[in-house]
């Protein structure tokens, strides 16, 4: 792997948790969905890339608990599995969920 590749997977997930979840990504966002599932799918491939995926995403949902609500990823209503990167399907309809939370957040 490049480093310029290693470089581009940062920034592209740097740039989606700095979108705010109000933000309407359209079709864009059945493909990100997608695009997620696959790297998840590759890391399970490989027992060391694997185990240091499953660490650092424990980490950053730590991060991310301590922020306000209001950014793009839910720790509460995350439904990806830590322990279980084989299994990545995503969810039939995102856009029920996303609303589901926003609705959420406007009641708090």
């Amino acid at each position: 792997m490049k480093v310029t590749d290693i470089i581009v997977l940062q920034a592209i997930g740097n740039a989606l948790a700095k979108l705010d979840s109000s933000v309407d990504l359209g079709e864009l966002e059945d493909e990100i969905i997608k695009a997620v599932a696959g790297l998840e799918t590759l890391a399970a491939k490989n027992a060391q890339i694997k185990q240091l995926y499953e660490t650092e995403r424990r980490e950053l949902k730590k991060l991310y608990q301590a922020q306000p609500k209001d950014k793009g990823f839910d720790p509460e209503n995350d439904d990806s599995r830590d322990t279980d990167v084989g299994n990545v399907n995503p969810p039939s309809d995102k856009s029920e969920n996303t609303n589901k939370s926003a609705d959420e957040g406007e009641k708090s």
